[in-house]
């Protein structure tokens, strides 16, 4: 029995940390619609909010009332979650989606560095970007099919060769060779499109960048069938002549564990359907140094025929991996109700900065995602899940096979707690 309880110790405190950072990730990036009549939301995008994101009559009168609305979709893939909300709010839709950003932009103060690419992107545009040391001490084990970044066959090849892990300045090595793999690959992407997206080769089953991002689109609400031009868009770029706005822009973002590189190429189309104006805002993730498959959120901002209101939507679909391993119902219902908590949120406090726009006035300041985070009742449900993953994973080793005896030091160092919850030998 004492052996059993020193192997799940072991596994808790090896576990604890990397489990905290999936769901600190997914909740960051989970946060990173014509009318009836004059109050409610028109034809299409109401038949998308009920047909497809799950809002019923209790939902659509909130919406008329101006509050905010958030309510998961659903997937048939278990390592996603996605989440969609909504707010009415008066204003055009030009102004809307301003104090959309400008509350998320709020959200970001726990970005260590970020910065945008050039039009011809280069190595200057990642002046500020450096791997943690924890990165660079992983990237000199680090193997195709086995390593804790992600990473392309190719780039992970190009570090073992490259790189003298003996010299005394590797961790500068590591780093220029990074933010020049990371030009490289921004460059081939605006060269190319979709067909230069990575290939990640982290671990045995490799997994294609492109194919993961147009599954999404193809499921993506309301802009499918609003601007399906705009979709076509996005699936021949660059050959498209389609007038849409194109930034890439990077941002290495801290979740209070592994910082995490992000690469974004954010489209925006505006348009008119029936003579009301919308703005189309889609965000396609092109690169992430861990956690995520892949994620991809749009918002939009559509007037109506008053021009006196605009529907504000916003959707987020991201896959995970982590989220598809043991107790995937348990860890799904964890993410997906802190998403909808805090995306509810937002749109609340985009109704609060919409003064801000109009009035040219100070910001309201939310609390950032990295405060929100640190409340103890959401530390509270981390460790409880962790706790119950971690135990549920033991236990159902202990009846696959027996486990080993540990040596005398580790079983001293568990019973103890001797060891810093910091160590841990899985993969993120």
């Amino acid at each position: 029995m004492r052996s059993i309880l020193d192997h799940t110790l072991i596994f808790l405190f090896r576990e604890r940390q990397r489990r905290r950072s999936i769901i600190c990730a997914l909740l960051s990036v989970l946060f990173i619609c014509t009318q009836l009549h004059a109050g409610t939301p028109g034809p299409d995008l109401l038949k998308v909010l009920t047909q497809r994101a799950s809002f019923g009559a209790d939902e659509i009168a909130a919406l008329e009332r101006g509050e905010p609305v958030a309510t998961l979709i659903s997937s048939t893939d278990p390592r996603e979650v996605a989440v969609c909300g909504a707010i009415e709010l008066p204003s055009d839709p030009e102004s809307a989606l301003k104090a959309f950003q400008l509350s998320m932009n709020l959200k970001a103060k726990s970005n260590l560095a970020s910065g945008k690419f050039s039009n011809v992107p280069s190595v200057e545009d990642l002046s500020s970007l450096t791997l943690s040391d924890s990165d660079i001490a992983d990237l000199k084990t680090c193997t195709v099919g086995d390593c804790k970044l992600k990473l392309s066959a190719a780039m992970i090849q190009r570090f073992q060769n490259t790189i003298d892990w003996n010299a005394a300045d590797y961790k500068e090595q590591a780093n220029q060779l990074f933010r020049l793999m990371m030009v490289e690959y921004v460059t081939a992407y605006v060269r190319k499109g979709d067909g230069a997206l990575i290939e990640y080769a982290d671990e045995s089953v490799r997994l294609p960048l492109a194919r993961e991002q147009n599954s999404l689109l193809t499921n993506l609400l309301y802009v499918n069938e609003a601007a399906p031009e705009f979709i076509r868009h996005l699936k021949a770029f660059p050959q498209s002549t389609l007038p849409v706005e194109r930034s890439l822009s990077w941002a290495k973002i801290d979740f209070g564990f592994k910082p995490v590189l992000m690469i974004t190429d954010v489209s925006t189309y505006r348009s008119k359907v029936n003579g009301i104006p919308q703005v189309l805002v889609l965000s396609k993730q092109i690169y992430a140094s861990h956690y995520f498959d892949a994620s991809l959120s749009l918002i939009a901002a559509i007037g109506n025929q008053t021009q006196t209101k605009s529907d504000l939507l916003y959707v987020n679909h991201s896959r995970s991996s982590a989220l598809a391993s043991t107790f995937s119902n348990f860890k799904h219902k964890i993410v997906s109700g802190r998403a909808t908590e805090d995306l509810k949120s937002l749109l609340g406090q985009t109704r609060l900065n919409l003064d801000v726009v109009l009035n040219n006035s100070s910001p309201s300041v939310a609390p950032t995602w990295a405060e929100r985070i640190s409340e103890r009742p959401v530390l509270r449900i981390i460790a409880w899940l962790v706790l119950v993953i971690v135990i549920g994973r033991v236990s159902s080793l202990i009846v696959r096979r027996r486990v080993r005896p540990l040596p005398k030091s580790a079983s001293r160092r568990a019973s103890g707690l001797g060891f810093s919850p910091f160590e841990t030998s899985t993969k993120e």
